[in-house]
C-alpha cells in the first residue's frame, strides 16, 4: 500500500474478515459455492499484520445485510453452488459459526 499512495495520502481497506482459522475455513468453503474463484478471506489478525507499522490506522466495523437471493443474483456459482450456498447459510442460522449472522428472514 505504501508504494501506491502518495505521501500524506490515505488508503482505505474495506473487506470481509474472519476471526479464527476454523471460521475462515467455513467461510471460504461457503464463498467458493457462490464464487468458485474465491480463494481466502483474511482473518482480522492477518489484516492487522498487513497494517502493522503504519501511522494513524483507524479501524471501523460495520455490517452490510444482504438477502441470499440478492447476493446470488450478482454471483456466478458453479453447478450446484447456489443450492449448496443456500443450504450452508440455512444451517448456520442461530449458530453463526461462519460469522455471517444469518437470520432466516427471507430471501
Amino acid at each position: 500500500m505504501v508504494r501506491v499512495c502518495k505521501p500524506g495520502g490515505r488508503v482505505t481497506v474495506c473487506d470481509v474478515f474472519t476471526t479464527s482459522a476454523e471460521q475462515a475455513e467455513l467461510y471460504d468453503r461457503l464463498e467458493q459455492y457462490r464464487d468458485p474463484s474465491h480463494t481466502h478471506a483474511l482473518q482480522l489478525t492477518e489484516l492487522d499484520a498487513l497494517l502493522a507499522g503504519r501511522k494513524d490506522v483507524r479501524r471501523e466495523f460495520y455490517q452490510y445485510p444482504v438477502k441470499v437471493d440478492e447476493l446470488l443474483s450478482r454471483s456466478f456459482p458453479g453447478s450446484g453452488g447456489a443450492v449448496a450456498f443456500r443450504e450452508v447459510v440455512a444451517s448456520d442460522i442461530g449458530a453463526n459459526r461462519i460469522g455471517i449472522e444469518a437470520t432466516g428472514d427471507g430471501g
